[in-house]
């Protein structure tokens, strides 16, 4: 019994370290936390992961599969913000910041 326990956990623990995560926040262009940030993550092979940044602009993505993903950032009076070639590795976390600004004058305030 305690055998098929240890054998059970250990399965368990491989299991995870398969998977990579993503964290981190973002914030306007004088450190202040953004909550309420739509971020999603799209990765080649992997459907794309949708979450709103919490109270400190923070976010995070459990369970992603390794590999590059793009990380795009949208508020509506704010510019869009996407970093391309994030690397997520298996067993890792990945942290990232962003930073997100008004548009300027020329620009479009619609969320892309």
């Amino acid at each position: 019994m305690v055998a098929a326990i240890l054998l059970l956990m250990a399965g368990l623990v491989c299991a995870q370290t398969h998977r990579g995560s993503c964290y981190g926040s973002i914030g306007d262009e004088g450190g202040d936390p953004l909550p309420g940030v739509i971020v999603t993550m799209t990765g080649l092979g992997a459907p794309p992961v949708t979450m709103v940044t919490d109270a400190r602009g923070r976010f995070l993505f459990r369970n992603l599969k390794p590999g590059l993903y793009t990380i795009k950032a949208v508020m509506t009076g704010m510019k869009t913000v996407t970093r391309h070639d994030i690397v997520i590795t298996a067993g890792l976390n990945t942290e990232i910041e962003l930073t997100i600004s008004p548009p300027t004058t020329e620009e479009s305030l619609v969320p892309e």
